[in-house]
């Protein structure tokens, strides 16, 4: 009897084994049939003994980089390839791609498109080209991201913040090569029915075009009017018009008119200024030769500055009343005013001629 190592003793005939741990001593008259079995089969090294469902059987080894494959419950293993014949299927499903039967790599080439019904998530994606969706009728000059679709509806870029807060919009910003996060840019943007801060930019639930440290232009690049409506009007409230014009709900006016209030609660009209008559309402207007149109007994010297009168004159401000006289304060403003009366009488001496003597 002879000490042996951990072995793996099977019957040939009914498949039954157990193990014989080190140490334990046997007797090759023990299991004579096993050891004639195992001898017969001539096994070297990198041989695979298995059960074929009658006897134990040798798998010779492979070649170098095959991988051992199952052949199921009742089949046997066998040595295969390991690229074998490549990927039998590629099955897309809801968000997820299933690859069966696969022995190497897994290659797509593009274009690939993910199904309508998928919804991937992509986090920090960063590619090189275009950004692209559907096929502009045009080739646009350095483009980041086109967009394109045919549609009898609204063909839409939509950006929601849906938080409520204070702080909360959404916004569109341009940047130019010495911007920061807070400075020198432009902005479109709407904010939340919350919104609360310092000025009407900051207003809640208002639609808002701005500039940060730069002039805000609006403007066309060729001679074409800029429109301001309000109530989707047929007629816009305020147009400049191509030629620099102004109207009004689509009025510009007529030569010589101006622009009148009407107060708060209604919308500024053209209106005609209105001149009077000259002499009409005692209203004079002086030609450029100094003439009072209307009334020649009134001129004006405008290089004297003289303002001359071939009648009377009668200064009705000022309370008027018999025995006043036009006085001017310091300013060079007339009023009536009534005399100082005196209090005092000098006298002088009398003469008086009766029959030729002096009268003393």
């Amino acid at each position: 009897m002879a000490a042996i190592s951990t072995v793996l003793y099977v019957d040939p005939t009914t498949g039954d084994h157990s193990v014989i741990l080190a140490g334990d001593t046997i007797a090759p008259a023990l299991f004579p049939a096993a050891v004639s079995a195992l001898a017969s089969l001539a096994l070297v090294q990198g041989d695979i003994l298995y059960h074929n469902g009658t006897a134990l059987t040798r798998l010779a080894a492979g070649t170098a980089g095959q991988v051992l494959t199952t052949g199921g419950p009742a089949g046997n293993p066998s040595w295969a390839a390991a690229g074998g014949a490549g990927v039998t299927s590629l099955t897309g499903t809801l968000n997820q791609i299933t690859v069966s039967s696969s022995t190497g790599a897994i290659t797509l080439t593009l274009p690939q498109d993910i199904a309508a019904t998928s919804s991937p998530t992509f986090v920090d994606v960063t590619t090189t080209g275009i950004h692209k969706k559907g096929t502009l009728t045009y080739v646009p000059t350095n483009p980041l991201t086109t967009l394109q679709s045919s549609v009898n509806s609204h063909n839409q870029v939509v950006v929601q913040n849906s938080n409520a807060g204070t702080s909360a919009s959404s916004n569109f910003v341009v940047n130019n090569d010495v911007s920061t996060d807070t400075t020198n840019y432009g902005e479109f943007g709407i904010n939340s029915s919350a919104f609360s801060a310092t000025g009407r930019l900051n207003a809640a639930s208002i639609v808002y075009v701005a500039a940060q440290n730069y002039p805000l232009v609006l403007g066309t690049w060729t001679a074409q009017p800029i429109d301001f409506v309000v109530g989707n009007a047929a007629s816009p409230n305020l147009r400049i018009g191509a030629a620099n014009q102004w109207e009004l709900a689509g009025v510009a006016g007529t030569a010589g008119q101006v622009l009148t209030s009407q107060g708060a609660a209604a919308a500024p009209t053209w209106t005609t200024l209105t001149i009077a008559t000259p002499g009409a309402d005692k209203q004079v207007l002086f030609n450029d030769a100094g003439t009072g149109a209307g009334d020649a007994d009134l001129t004006w010297d405008k290089t004297a500055n003289v303002l001359t009168l071939n009648g009377t004159i009668k200064l009705a401000g000022g309370a008027p009343g018999a025995g006043k006289v036009l006085t001017s304060d310091a300013t060079g403003a007339g009023s009536w005013q009534t005399p100082a009366s005196s209090s005092s009488v000098s006298l002088g001496l009398v003469y008086a001629i009766a029959a030729g003597y002096p009268l003393l």
